[in-house]
């Protein structure tokens, strides 16, 4: 059961009774495993600008074009797992210098999967305690409006950075489909128990897209943000087009 912090509800679609935060919540979290469930192997392009800040000074933006992949992989935690690979095409226009690596740019990953698991993963609820907004429109399109904060002192959340686990808290917001119940934007603010703290905000757009057949709502648009601490932050954006199949021969045509 989603602990509900407030009382509002939304009527169904079709004049059916109103809708609770538990019963939204529900069927998002169904259809985010629909999601895992039939999602095919793909390949897309992948435009990243990144920004990072050292001292407190700008550095100059890096530009990378890749071959995105994203598979489904058997994992005995989960039954699926995510797992995300590129091919870098370009930096700033060239062929990446000897050396470059992807790592050394301020990134996030975990647009595809990981974000929408920590909000309405099959283990979420343990972790998050949500309540709906009035509704809203999102590109013309009126969305449900969940807002989600992680239950105090919960030790089972933690983030890896820099290769090690560190315990964080999140809220947030989710834009939600009335109908298909496909999370359509998500918000994320994450704030890492770092001395100093440090704070990331988040923001994903999703598409549907359709892959071999089937349509499917993936990120269009990831944008990340971490304001200067100790120095050190950064601005991320990453942009995603052109999902197809991934087969051994599939390709795509990058710009020259």
């Amino acid at each position: 059961m989603v602990f509900a912090q407030s009382l509002p509800a939304y009527e169904a679609a079709g004049g059916a009774p109103a809708l609770g935060v538990d019963e939204v919540v529900r069927r998002a979290q169904e259809q985010f495993q629909r999601l895992k469930a039939n999602l095919p192997d793909f390949i897309c392009f992948e435009k990243v600008v990144s920004r990072s800040f050292i001292r407190g000074w700008p550095q100059k933006p890096v530009v990378v074009v890749s071959r995105f992949t994203g598979r489904q992989v058997p994992d005995p935690s989960t039954d699926l797992k995510f797992r995300e690979s590129r091919v870098v095409k370009t930096v700033n226009g060239h062929p990446p210098p000897k050396g470059w690596h992807y790592d050394d740019l301020f990134s996030f990953g975990g647009g595809f999967s990981s974000a929408l698991a920590t909000v309405i993963g099959a283990h979420a609820p343990r972790h998050q305690t949500y309540h709906l907004g009035p509704r809203e429109w999102i590109e013309g399109k009126p969305a449900l409006v969940v807002f989600f904060v992680s239950k105090p002192r919960d030790p089972g959340l933690f983030i890896q950075i820099e290769g090690r686990a560190v315990p964080y808290r999140d809220s947030g917001k989710a834009w939600i489909d009335p109908v298909s119940f496909e999370v359509l934007r998500l918000q994320l603010r994450l704030r890492y128990a770092t001395r100093p703290p440090r704070t990331l905000t988040v923001e994903i757009v999703y598409r549907e897209v359709e892959i071999a057949g089937g349509v499917y709502p993936l990120p269009a648009k990831v944008i990340a943000r971490q304001p200067v601490t100790r120095s050190l932050g950064g601005r991320y954006l990453a942009q995603y087009s052109d999902y197809r199949k991934f087969t051994t021969d599939a390709t795509i045509e990058f710009p020259h």
